[in-house]
C-alpha cells in the first residue's frame, strides 16, 4: 500500500497526539501514539466497536494495549479517531513497529530492507459506513504513506464485503500493483546466473538430499511427465496464483 493528504492543524499539537481537519466533511482525526493518549479515545472507540465494528477481541482497548505492551519497546500504538461535532464516525486500531519483512522466493528467503510498519489488527477499521467517513479513513492511510510516515500498511483479515474493501482496493496508491496496470516495484530480485549444481553447492549435505528427494517423489508421482515454466510477465501472475493457490489448498 503506499499514499498522502494535506493536513491542516485544528487543536493544540503534541509529539503523541494530533488532530486534523480532513475534506468538506469537516471530520476531525485524533491520533494516539502511546498508551497514555489512548485514554480520552476509549469512550467513543467503545461506541464505534459496539455500535459498527465486529467487537473482535483484537479491538478491546484493554487487551490492545496490553499485548501492545507485551511487544515491548520497539512497538507502539496508532489509534486513529475520526469524529465530528455529532459524535465518532470511525476508527483504525493498528501498532507502529520498523522491520523486516518475511519474502520467500520457492525454497529461498529473499533479504528485504526493514521497513516502518503499520498493523492494523483484526476488525481495527470501523466506520459508520457513510462515504465521508470511509473518505476520511483512506485519506489517512495514503496520507501515512505518501508522506513517508510508514513504508507498509498491513490491514488483517479485512472481509470482502466490509464498507471499506472497496474503496481501498480502488486507491491504486493503497495496492503493491497499481490497479491502472502500472507496477509500482520498490525493490527488483534477479536470478544469479550459473548452473544447477553451483547453485546446490551452496546448501548442507542434508538440505540438498532433501531437496533432490522432493523432486524425485514429484517426478516419479506424475511419471516424468513433469516441466519448469517460468512466470515472466505481469499479465502471466493470475493464472499462476490460480494453480498454486488450488495446489496448496490440497496440503498445509
Amino acid at each position: 500500500m503506499n499514499a498522502s493528504a494535506a493536513h491542516s492543524a485544528t487543536l493544540d499539537r503534541s509529539d503523541a497526539m494530533e488532530t486534523d481537519r480532513i475534506g468538506p466533511a469537516r471530520i476531525g482525526t485524533r491520533v494516539a501514539s502511546t498508551i497514555h493518549d489512548m485514554r480520552p479515545l476509549e469512550a467513543h472507540w467503545a461506541t464505534l466497536r459496539r455500535t459498527h465494528g465486529m467487537a473482535t477481541p483484537n479491538t478491546d482497548p484493554q487487551r490492545f494495549a496490553t499485548t501492545v505492551e507485551a511487544l515491548g519497546a520497539t512497538v507502539r500504538p496508532h489509534v486513529a479517531l475520526f469524529e465530528d461535532r455529532d459524535g465518532p464516525r470511525a476508527i483504525i486500531i493498528g501498532r507502529r513497529s520498523t522491520r523486516s519483512l518475511g519474502c520467500r522466493l520457492y525454497r529461498f528467503t529473499a533479504r528485504v530492507p526493514r521497513l516502518r510498519c503499520l498493523d492494523i489488527v483484526y476488525g481495527g477499521v470501523v466506520t459508520d459506513g457513510s462515504p465521508e467517513a470511509r473518505r476520511a479513513v483512506g485519506d489517512h492511510l495514503e496520507a501515512l504513506l505518501r508522506s513517508g510516515e510508514v513504508d507498509h500498511v498491513m490491514i488483517n483479515h479485512l472481509p470482502l464485503r466490509h464498507e471499506m474493501f472497496g474503496d481501498l482496493a480502488a486507491r491504486s496508491a493503497l495496492t503493491s500493483i497499481d490497479l491502472r496496470g502500472r507496477p509500482s516495484r520498490h525493490w527488483r530480485f534477479a536470478l544469479a546466473g550459473g548452473s544447477a549444481e553451483q547453485t546446490m553447492s551452496r546448501f548442507s549435505r542434508k538440505h540438498r538430499y532433501n531437496m533432490r528427494r522432493a523432486d524425485r517423489i514429484l517426478v516419479e508421482h506424475f511419471d516424468g511427465k513433469v516441466s519448469l515454466r517460468r512466470i515472466t510477465r505481469s499479465d502471466e501472475v493470475d493464472a499462476f496464483v490460480h494453480e498454486a493457490a488450488r495446489i496448496t489448498a490440497a496440503g498445509y
